[in-house]
Protein backbone atom coordinates (compact mmCIF):
# COMPACT_ATOMS: atom_id res chain seq x y z
CA UNK A 1 0.00 0.00 0.00
CA UNK A 2 2.80 2.42 0.86
CA UNK A 3 4.57 1.82 -2.45
CA UNK A 4 1.38 2.38 -4.44
CA UNK A 5 0.69 5.59 -2.54
CA UNK A 6 4.21 6.94 -3.15
CA UNK A 7 4.10 6.13 -6.87
CA UNK A 8 0.67 7.77 -7.25
CA UNK A 9 1.79 10.85 -5.30
CA UNK A 10 4.98 11.21 -7.35
CA UNK A 11 3.08 10.85 -10.62
CA UNK A 12 0.56 13.46 -9.45
CA UNK A 13 3.31 15.93 -8.58
CA UNK A 14 5.02 15.41 -11.96
CA UNK A 15 1.76 15.85 -13.86
CA UNK A 16 0.91 18.96 -11.85
CA UNK A 17 4.27 20.50 -12.73
CA UNK A 18 3.67 19.77 -16.42
CA UNK A 19 0.22 21.34 -16.34
CA UNK A 20 1.50 24.39 -14.49
CA UNK A 21 4.29 24.72 -17.05
CA UNK A 22 2.29 24.25 -20.26
CA UNK A 23 -0.99 25.86 -19.23
CA UNK A 24 -4.35 24.95 -20.77
CA UNK A 25 -3.18 21.89 -22.67
CA UNK A 26 -0.28 19.49 -22.32
CA UNK A 27 1.48 19.04 -25.63
CA UNK A 28 -1.79 19.57 -27.54
CA UNK A 29 -3.03 16.08 -26.68
CA UNK A 30 -5.64 17.39 -24.25
CA UNK A 31 -7.21 19.60 -26.90
CA UNK A 32 -7.28 16.86 -29.55
CA UNK A 33 -9.01 14.38 -27.24
CA UNK A 34 -11.44 17.01 -25.98
CA UNK A 35 -12.39 18.14 -29.50
CA UNK A 36 -13.03 14.57 -30.63
CA UNK A 37 -15.07 13.85 -27.51
CA UNK A 38 -17.29 16.87 -28.11
CA UNK A 39 -17.84 16.09 -31.80
CA UNK A 40 -18.77 12.47 -31.05
CA UNK A 41 -21.15 13.40 -28.22
CA UNK A 42 -22.96 15.97 -30.35
CA UNK A 43 -23.63 13.43 -33.10
CA UNK A 44 -24.57 10.56 -30.76
CA UNK A 45 -27.31 11.69 -28.31
CA UNK A 46 -27.51 8.30 -26.59
CA UNK A 47 -23.79 8.45 -25.82
CA UNK A 48 -24.24 11.83 -24.19
CA UNK A 49 -27.22 10.65 -22.14
CA UNK A 50 -25.28 7.63 -20.86
CA UNK A 51 -22.27 9.66 -19.74
CA UNK A 52 -24.49 12.32 -18.19
CA UNK A 53 -26.13 9.63 -16.04
CA UNK A 54 -22.72 8.32 -15.00
CA UNK A 55 -21.29 11.72 -14.13
CA UNK A 56 -24.26 12.64 -11.93
CA UNK A 57 -23.61 9.62 -9.70
CA UNK A 58 -20.54 11.51 -8.45
CA UNK A 59 -22.21 14.87 -7.89
CA UNK A 60 -21.19 16.34 -4.49
CA UNK A 61 -24.65 15.94 -2.83
CA UNK A 62 -24.80 12.28 -3.91
CA UNK A 63 -21.35 11.44 -2.58
CA UNK A 64 -21.91 13.40 0.61
CA UNK A 65 -25.02 11.36 1.36
CA UNK A 66 -23.21 8.13 0.47
CA UNK A 67 -20.24 8.89 2.72
CA UNK A 68 -22.52 9.96 5.58
CA UNK A 69 -24.52 6.75 5.26
CA UNK A 70 -21.36 4.64 5.16
CA UNK A 71 -19.91 6.34 8.24
CA UNK A 72 -23.19 5.96 10.12
CA UNK A 73 -23.30 2.24 9.27
CA UNK A 74 -19.70 1.71 10.36
CA UNK A 75 -20.32 3.51 13.65
CA UNK A 76 -23.45 1.41 14.22
CA UNK A 77 -21.35 -1.71 13.65
CA UNK A 78 -18.76 -0.28 16.07
CA UNK A 79 -16.12 -0.06 13.36
CA UNK A 80 -14.96 3.28 14.68
CA UNK A 81 -11.51 3.24 13.11
CA UNK A 82 -12.96 2.36 9.72
CA UNK A 83 -15.42 5.25 10.08
CA UNK A 84 -12.58 7.61 10.99
CA UNK A 85 -10.57 6.39 8.02
CA UNK A 86 -13.50 7.06 5.68
CA UNK A 87 -13.96 10.62 6.94
CA UNK A 88 -10.23 11.39 6.98
CA UNK A 89 -9.67 10.11 3.43
CA UNK A 90 -12.56 12.18 2.09
CA UNK A 91 -11.55 15.39 3.86
CA UNK A 92 -7.80 15.16 3.19
CA UNK A 93 -8.24 14.59 -0.54
CA UNK A 94 -10.63 17.52 -0.78
CA UNK A 95 -8.23 19.86 1.04
CA UNK A 96 -5.32 18.92 -1.23
CA UNK A 97 -7.46 19.20 -4.36
CA UNK A 98 -8.70 22.67 -3.49
CA UNK A 99 -5.17 23.84 -2.78
CA UNK A 100 -3.90 22.56 -6.14
CA UNK A 101 -7.03 23.81 -7.91
CA UNK A 102 -6.42 27.44 -6.99
CA UNK A 103 -2.63 27.22 -7.22
CA UNK A 104 -2.70 25.96 -10.82
CA UNK A 105 -5.76 27.94 -11.96
CA UNK A 106 -6.31 25.96 -15.15
CA UNK A 107 -9.32 26.96 -17.33
CA UNK A 108 -11.82 24.33 -18.39
CA UNK A 109 -12.27 23.37 -22.05
CA UNK A 110 -14.74 25.37 -24.13
CA UNK A 111 -18.04 23.93 -25.33
CA UNK A 112 -18.84 21.92 -22.24
CA UNK A 113 -21.79 19.53 -22.49
CA UNK A 114 -22.70 19.43 -18.81
CA UNK A 115 -23.01 22.00 -16.06
CA UNK A 116 -19.60 22.79 -14.60
CA UNK A 117 -17.85 25.81 -13.16
CA UNK A 118 -14.57 26.84 -11.58
CA UNK A 119 -11.02 25.82 -12.38
CA UNK A 120 -10.34 22.49 -14.05
CA UNK A 121 -7.29 20.85 -12.49
CA UNK A 122 -7.67 18.35 -10.93
CA UNK A 123 -11.16 17.02 -11.61
CA UNK A 124 -13.31 17.19 -8.49
CA UNK A 125 -15.77 14.51 -9.59
CA UNK A 126 -12.92 12.14 -10.43
CA UNK A 127 -10.98 12.77 -7.23
CA UNK A 128 -14.04 12.31 -5.02
CA UNK A 129 -15.17 9.20 -6.88
CA UNK A 130 -11.69 7.67 -6.63
CA UNK A 131 -11.42 8.33 -2.89
CA UNK A 132 -14.91 6.95 -2.31
CA UNK A 133 -14.29 3.86 -4.44
CA UNK A 134 -10.92 3.01 -2.90
CA UNK A 135 -12.16 3.64 0.62
CA UNK A 136 -15.10 1.30 0.02
CA UNK A 137 -12.74 -1.26 -1.53
CA UNK A 138 -10.27 -1.16 1.39
CA UNK A 139 -12.98 -1.35 4.03
CA UNK A 140 -14.61 -4.26 2.19
CA UNK A 141 -11.31 -6.12 1.93
CA UNK A 142 -10.46 -5.61 5.58
CA UNK A 143 -13.89 -5.93 7.19
CA UNK A 144 -16.09 -8.16 5.03
CA UNK A 145 -16.01 -11.88 5.75
CA UNK A 146 -17.81 -13.12 2.65
CA UNK A 147 -15.37 -13.93 -0.18
CA UNK A 148 -17.82 -12.81 -2.86
CA UNK A 149 -18.27 -9.42 -1.21
CA UNK A 150 -14.52 -9.02 -0.83
CA UNK A 151 -14.10 -9.63 -4.57
CA UNK A 152 -17.07 -7.91 -6.16
CA UNK A 153 -17.26 -4.73 -4.07
CA UNK A 154 -13.70 -3.53 -4.89
CA UNK A 155 -14.13 -4.40 -8.59
CA UNK A 156 -17.44 -2.57 -8.92
CA UNK A 157 -16.22 0.42 -6.92
CA UNK A 158 -13.03 0.89 -8.96
CA UNK A 159 -14.88 0.39 -12.26
CA UNK A 160 -17.35 3.08 -11.22
CA UNK A 161 -14.54 5.54 -10.43
CA UNK A 162 -12.98 4.89 -13.83
CA UNK A 163 -16.31 5.50 -15.57
CA UNK A 164 -16.86 8.74 -13.67
CA UNK A 165 -13.48 10.02 -14.84
CA UNK A 166 -14.23 9.04 -18.44
CA UNK A 167 -17.58 10.82 -18.23
CA UNK A 168 -15.87 14.11 -17.43
CA UNK A 169 -13.86 13.89 -20.66
CA UNK A 170 -16.79 12.59 -22.71
CA UNK A 171 -18.89 15.58 -21.65
CA UNK A 172 -15.99 18.03 -22.13
CA UNK A 173 -16.21 19.11 -18.49
CA UNK A 174 -12.48 18.51 -18.05
CA UNK A 175 -9.29 18.01 -19.99
CA UNK A 176 -8.05 14.39 -19.96
CA UNK A 177 -5.09 15.29 -17.74
CA UNK A 178 -7.52 16.77 -15.18
CA UNK A 179 -9.08 13.34 -14.90
CA UNK A 180 -5.76 11.48 -14.72
CA UNK A 181 -4.73 13.85 -11.93
CA UNK A 182 -7.98 13.12 -10.10
CA UNK A 183 -7.33 9.39 -10.23
CA UNK A 184 -3.75 9.84 -9.02
CA UNK A 185 -4.65 12.25 -6.23
CA UNK A 186 -7.51 10.07 -5.03
CA UNK A 187 -5.29 6.99 -4.98
CA UNK A 188 -2.40 8.77 -3.28
CA UNK A 189 -4.57 10.32 -0.56
CA UNK A 190 -6.46 7.11 0.21
CA UNK A 191 -3.49 4.75 0.21
CA UNK A 192 -1.21 7.13 2.10
CA UNK A 193 -3.79 7.56 4.82
CA UNK A 194 -4.51 3.84 4.90
CA UNK A 195 -0.82 3.12 5.25
CA UNK A 196 -0.40 5.76 7.95
CA UNK A 197 -3.23 4.21 9.93
CA UNK A 198 -1.67 0.75 9.40
CA UNK A 199 -4.76 -0.83 7.95
CA UNK A 200 -6.96 0.57 10.70
CA UNK A 201 -10.28 -0.73 9.31
CA UNK A 202 -9.32 -4.35 9.91
CA UNK A 203 -7.38 -4.23 13.17
CA UNK A 204 -10.14 -5.26 15.58
CA UNK A 205 -10.75 -8.60 13.85
CA UNK A 206 -7.01 -9.37 13.64
CA UNK A 207 -6.61 -8.66 17.34
CA UNK A 208 -9.39 -11.09 18.20
CA UNK A 209 -7.71 -13.86 16.25
CA UNK A 210 -4.39 -13.16 17.96
CA UNK A 211 -6.10 -13.26 21.33
CA UNK A 212 -7.71 -16.59 20.50
CA UNK A 213 -4.31 -17.99 19.56
CA UNK A 214 -2.86 -16.79 22.85
CA UNK A 215 -5.61 -18.50 24.84
CA UNK A 216 -4.92 -21.83 23.12
CA UNK A 217 -1.18 -21.76 23.76
CA UNK A 218 -1.31 -22.86 27.46
CA UNK A 219 -3.17 -26.00 26.52
CA UNK A 220 -0.62 -26.83 23.87
CA UNK A 221 2.17 -26.16 26.35
CA UNK A 222 0.50 -28.36 28.89
CA UNK A 223 0.25 -31.28 26.47
CA UNK A 224 3.86 -30.84 25.52
CA UNK A 225 4.89 -30.97 29.15
CA UNK A 226 2.84 -34.10 29.77
CA UNK A 227 4.49 -35.79 26.82
CA UNK A 228 7.93 -35.02 28.18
Amino acid sequence: MARTAIVAAAAFVMLTCMVARYGATVGGADRVVSDHARSFALTHPGWRVFWSAVTHTADPPVLLCAVAAAVAWLVWRRRYRAAAFTVAATVSARIVRLGVLYAVGRPRPAGRLTASAGWAYPSGHTTSATVTALTVALVALLVARNATVRTLVPLVAVAWAVLVGCSRVALVAHWPTDVVAGWLLGAAATFLLGWALSGAPGRPRTARRSGAGSRRSPAVTGRSGAGM
